[in-house]
């Protein structure tokens, strides 16, 4: 990880192996394995610092042919694209309503920030292009109100 760049300190290090082995406990190993590297996917503090460690993780977890892998290594944290326009579509509508009260509103722009967050993430450069347009489109009528 520090070959990447990320700065780990011994602290981070030492909580670090404290997760590892906790993941192998909670599969009722008493030594840690290359699945159990999972958890590191999820400790960083900017999405940058994410998608390099993720990256990192699924190439050493692609090695590991052990059984009684952590349940959790193969979970995919892709955002669906589907998803994500099915609701930028489900708030737009909501934000059009007339009797929209301001406490909605402010639910729908959090909301929205965490979709146009996780569409960042979705891998189709296409879909993703084609998500980002409602939901620009949804922030100006947004502005236009504000």
């Amino acid at each position: 990880m520090r070959n990447a760049g990320l700065q780990v300190s011994d602290r981070r290090a030492v909580k670090l192996q404290r997760m590892i082995a906790a993941s192998a406990l909670l599969c009722k190993r008493s030594k840690a394995i290359l699945s159990d590297l999972w958890i590191l996917r999820h400790i960083w503090d900017t999405e940058e610092q994410r998608e390099i460690i993720t990256n990192i993780v699924d190439a050493i977890i692609l090695k590991d042919d052990q059984q009684n892998q952590h349940p959790r290594v193969n979970e995919n944290n892709q955002p669906d694209a589907e998803e994500i326009y099915k609701e930028v579509k489900l708030l737009s509508s909501q934000w059009a309503q007339p009797e929209i009260e301001p406490a909605e509103k402010s639910l729908i722009k959090d909301r929205l920030m965490h979709l146009s967050n996780r569409c960042e993430w979705i891998g189709n450069l296409e879909q993703r292009k084609y998500i980002k347009e409602p939901i620009d489109e949804l922030w100006k009528q947004i502005m236009v109100t504000a």
